[in-house]
């Protein structure tokens, strides 16, 4: 059976909550922080960040990194000694290592994604606040995407590898039923600011078919603005999609379509949406404002690529167990697809640890 604490997932999780929830990221004052050189000596105190950045994040992150190297170069040889000899005993031994990777993956991701919060990916950016409300409202949107991601993408991973062990319990789709309904109307309002600011890249894009931009450093910053404003709304609209789907494959009501497997891949796959909707965010923010979020743009990259992972070992699970000649080819498929989530989730941990600063700061770096 489920744990019940890991349903608080969907639970306390409502997207419909998080239009109150305050965004982290500021420095809170004492009581006592009256004069403005004491408060800012207080902010810089040790005590303000109970962590090391250095050893508890960098290192964890490099760490995180080779392990996930690690695994890798174990399945690419095991994958191409399957794929070379399209034997049984080799997808069965496939299966067997991707269980193992499994269990990794299941206390890398979680652990990986957690230290978000103690990164400048977590920052608000004041100097958004100079290119008006709706750049104010895309930050806000992100930043509290990232939040949900961080609190919940663990329990999502945790769910999964539990439910599989267990069929026939659907709490977990009822709880993702209910609250993929709460997000649906939640990010209708996130599309609709977003395809508002898509109304505003018009003119910059009307200018660049009219060769009317001459210079050609501003014509290559226009074009990427408007390109990373489409690709980001793109994502958006996907997860809308995703968080729609999720609602009808967890619908325990439906007797004759319900399935515990495709719910389970659904809230998966909202996760993973979550996570490339941040990054997409992530660069068009740079692009379009020119403002520094490299940090959460490599740690959402990272974390999509471990989910998109999971997924495939969640997939491998199932169809490299049979002889059906379909499944064997979805197989192979994801067996590939697996080996590469995996090496860029590892090289995109190894940047997050490169170019992330604390959290601690008072703002996000420039």
């Amino acid at each position: 059976m489920l744990r019940l604490s890991v349903l608080t997932f969907w639970v306390a999780s409502s997207w419909a909550s998080l239009d109150d929830a305050p965004i982290e990221g500021s420095l809170v004052v004492d009581d006592d922080c009256t004069h403005s050189d004491t408060c800012a000596l207080n902010a810089l105190q040790l005590k303000r960040c109970p962590f090391n950045f250095q050893h508890d994040v960098k290192e964890t992150m490099l760490n995180m990194s080779a392990e996930i190297d690690s695994l890798n170069d174990k399945l690419v040889v095991l994958v191409a000694k399957a794929v070379r000899t399209s034997f049984k005993d080799d997808f069965s031994r496939l299966v067997r290592a991707t269980s193992s990777a499994a269990a990794v993956l299941e206390i890398v991701a979680p652990r990986f994604i957690t230290l978000t919060n103690k990164t400048s990916a977590s920052l608000q950016d004041a100097g958004i606040d100079e290119f008006g409300g709706k750049a104010k409202e895309e930050q806000t949107s992100l930043l509290r995407m990232q939040r949900f991601l961080v609190d919940h993408a663990g329990e999502v991973l945790t769910n999964i590898a539990a439910a599989r062990s267990n069929d026939g319990d659907t709490g977990f789709a009822t709880k993702v039923n209910t609250a993929a309904q709460e997000a649906g109307h939640w990010i209708q309002g996130v599309l609709k600011v977003a395809w508002s600011t898509a109304t505003d890249q018009l003119p910059r894009i009307n200018a660049l078919v009219k060769n009317e931009i001459v210079n050609t450093s501003d014509m290559v910053t226009e074009a990427a603005c408007a390109a990373d404003t489409a690709t980001s709304i793109a994502s958006l609209t996907t997860l809308y999609a995703q968080i729609v789907q999720a609602a009808t494959d967890c619908d325990v009501r439906n007797k004759t379509l319900f399935s515990i497997a495709d719910c389970e891949s659904s809230a998966l796959s909202v996760q993973t949406g979550i996570s490339l909707v941040i990054k997409e965010g992530a660069r068009m923010m740079h692009t379009c404002y020119g403002r520094d979020w490299s940090c959460a743009e490599s740690m959402a990259s990272a974390s999509h690529d471990l989910l998109q992972a999971y997924n495939s070992l969640v997939v491998l699970g199932d169809s490299c167990k049979s002889s059906d000649p379909i499944a064997l080819a979805v197989c192979e498929s994801e067996a590939f697809q697996l080996s590469s989530n995996l090496g860029v989730a590892a090289g995109y941990i190894w940047k997050s640890a490169d170019v992330c600063a604390s959290s601690c700061n008072l703002a996000k770096p420039q």
